[in-house]
């Protein structure tokens, strides 16, 4: 396959030729034939660069609307000279770069989420047009990833007007105190205020400390308290609650039109509940299954 710049370089090998021809010039034809010999270099090279490679992708990823969802990927070079210049693209117009591999790498494919939903990956593709440019040679690999898109978390009602599990109107901040309660990971588009600094300087994951008071309490999220929104206003508004009750280290629970998801909280429930918005369909409320 040829690349953007093959078009050039055989212009300037055909303009000279024709100089060499025309003129009757011996020497002239020494260019050409560098440039001919270089091109089939390039070839060579080319197609060397991208053999022995193997690229095995994580089965499940995750993200919201509107933003980049990163699946983590590792590139195996099973080869005994590095590779140089790859280009690991998807089918959804997932990105990735590699400038050098000499035995294996671990990266993040960045994959825009355009919608809603839950999404399956059956292949990536390993690109490259080293050394000049002119050769662009393919590496296709069949994988099995699925990922999810989370609905964008936005909407205008504010979580301190739901109702408790008790029936009581109460709000939810109501529950942070001055009590260590330990670690939870960090949710994306929450303050930074009170993540665990110490842990990052020693290489470990954003986490962010959790504070509680003695009283605990459990908010449902309810799709029946937002009149007036369609399908995906209310989804998202649920989203932004899930996001809201995490990050303040809430028990919530959450019932759509045919099902109901149990109060709980933690990095489990917090995706349950969100993959659960991602792949809700109204008309097949009563036949929801979360895989």
């Amino acid at each position: 396959m040829f690349a953007r710049h093959v078009f050039s370089f055989l212009a300037v090998l055909a303009a000279v030729v024709y100089a060499a021809i025309s003129q009757g010039n011996g020497p002239a034809y020494f260019p050409a034939y560098a440039l001919a010999g270089l091109l089939l270099v390039s070839w060579i090279h080319n197609r060397l660069n991208i053999r022995n490679l193997r690229i095995s992708v994580s089965r499940c990823a995750y993200g919201f609307v509107g933003s980049l969802l990163l699946i983590p990927f590792k590139l195996h070079n099973m080869g005994p000279r590095p590779k140089f210049g790859l280009k690991i693209s998807t089918p959804g117009e997932g990105t990735a770069s590699v400038g050098q591999l000499d035995s294996v790498i671990e990266g993040s494919i960045s994959l825009p989420g355009k919608r809603r939903g839950l999404f399956r990956l059956d292949r990536v593709i390993v690109s490259t047009i080293f050394p000049l440019g002119v050769f662009k040679a393919d590496h296709r690999q069949q994988v099995d990833c699925e990922y999810y898109v989370y609905p964008e978390p936005k909407g205008r009602v504010p979580l301190m007007r739901l109702t408790a599990a008790d029936g009581r109107k109460q709000s939810a901040k109501r529950v942070a105190g001055d009590d260590f309660s330990g670690v939870r990971r960090y949710v994306d588009g929450e303050s930074q205020r009170h993540v665990d600094w110490k842990a990052v300087a020693r290489g470990q994951p954003l986490v962010v400390k959790q504070f509680q008071s003695a009283v605990s309490e459990e908010l449902w999220l309810e799709w029946a308290r937002l009149p007036r929104m369609d399908t995906e206003e209310r989804l998202s508004q649920l989203a932004l609650w899930v996001v809201q009750c995490e990050r303040q280290g809430v028990r919530y629970g959450l019932r759509l039109p045919g099902q109901t998801c149990a109060p709980s909280h933690g990095d489990a429930h917090y995706h349950q509940c969100l993959q659960i918005l991602a792949v809700f369909r109204k008309a097949e409320a009563g036949n929801l299954k979360l895989e």
